[in-house]
């Protein structure tokens, strides 16, 4: 009889440890979105789509929409007021879709961020076509402006050439240089299709020294590459410094001069060789034993230049780049 008793007490108890652990369950948000893909059809290039896409509680705690992350900067997902969600009531999110500047197939995905604690975000993806109609397409030659050896205090002006590639008209919006380069002869009327426009470049040589490093930037309505950037880059010297022009062979670094690790010493990634003489020349650096020979070097020819990459065996703690120049023997007469 006792036996009975104890095993009646313990299923008594069992079942009280039950119902207090089922009743002691926190109360929890849940998010449940209304659609997880949306699909905007097809787009001209440049419209904007929205759509409202309703956030569901189906929880039992007061639901928060904490953040909206994107896959990319062309959509953008916005929560109206900051408000908790209350069990069994819904919020929004209101997503944005730009087509600017984007063509073809599309496929991204839009994260919303609550304190559902079984599943902290939803995601949403987005689908669709953007059509890209007939437009003017931006294109710059060269796209680097190498003004070679630069006396200070003389002019130094280039011609750069900007096209239009594409099939509408393009407009140049603005030009402008950095701080010692000027533009000159922009456009004001649109650039037809397959049409050419040559604007002018100089350079304030009176405040230039060593290396130069300037550029410009080209703005225009082209939907897909709005923007272009010519690099201009030199040499300057002071007039004392400046070889005879039509008589010498000018060496001049290239690139920002990089620091050889473990040491004080730097290097630059490269030389340009200029030939101002009459006849072409040949130039070679050091193969890894140190040789240079005619056979492997390359010609220039009179009124050209070259770039020599500098090997990395020649860039240690020496300082010296082992660079030949092959003149020829004799010069004709001028």
């Amino acid at each position: 009889m006792m036996h009975r008793i104890s095993s009646v007490a313990v299923i008594l108890a069992l079942c009280w440890v039950l119902t207090v652990t089922a009743d002691e369950q926190p109360d929890k948000p849940v998010m449940v979105l209304s659609e997880e893909k949306w699909d905007f059809g097809v787009l001209e290039q440049g419209q904007v789509a929205t759509k409202a896409i309703h956030v569901k509680n189906a929880g039992t705690a007061d639901l928060l929409i904490r953040f909206v992350r994107s896959s990319c900067a062309a959509c953008v997902g916005n929560v109206p007021g900051i408000a908790p969600i209350p069990p069994g009531q819904s919020g929004k999110v209101v997503l944005t879709f730009y087509s600017k500047g984007l063509k073809g197939p599309q496929n991204k995905t839009v994260y919303i961020h609550g304190n559902d604690p079984e599943n902290p975000y939803k995601t949403v993806t987005i689908v669709g076509t953007v059509k890209a109609g007939p437009r003017g397409e931006i294109g710059v030659a060269p796209e680097q402006v190498d003004v070679g050896l630069v006396v200070r205090g003389k002019e130094c002006v280039r011609a750069l050439t900007v096209g239009n590639i594409g099939k509408a008209p393009l407009t140049i919006k603005e030009i402008t240089g950095s701080e010692l380069c000027t533009v000159t002869n922009i456009p004001k009327e649109p650039i037809g299709p397959e049409e050419r426009a040559e604007i002018k470049l100089s350079l304030d040589t009176a405040k230039l020294k060593g290396l130069i490093k300037e550029v410009i930037v080209i703005q225009t309505d082209d939907p897909i590459t709005p923007m272009k950037t010519v690099i201009i880059v030199g040499y300057a010297v002071d007039s004392s410094s400046a070889p005879e022009t039509g008589n010498s062979v000018t060496i001049r670094p290239e690139g920002d001069p990089v620091k050889v690790p473990g040491t004080d010493t730097v290097f630059f990634p490269s030389y340009r060789v200029a030939n101002n003489l009459s006849s072409a020349i040949s130039v070679a650096i050091a193969d890894e034993k140190g040789m240079c020979e005619p056979d492997n070097s390359k010609e220039i020819i009179p009124g050209e230049a070259a770039s020599f990459p500098v090997p990395a065996s020649a860039s240690g703690a020496k300082g010296t780049i082992p660079l030949t120049i092959f003149l020829p023997s004799a010069l004709p007469k001028e």
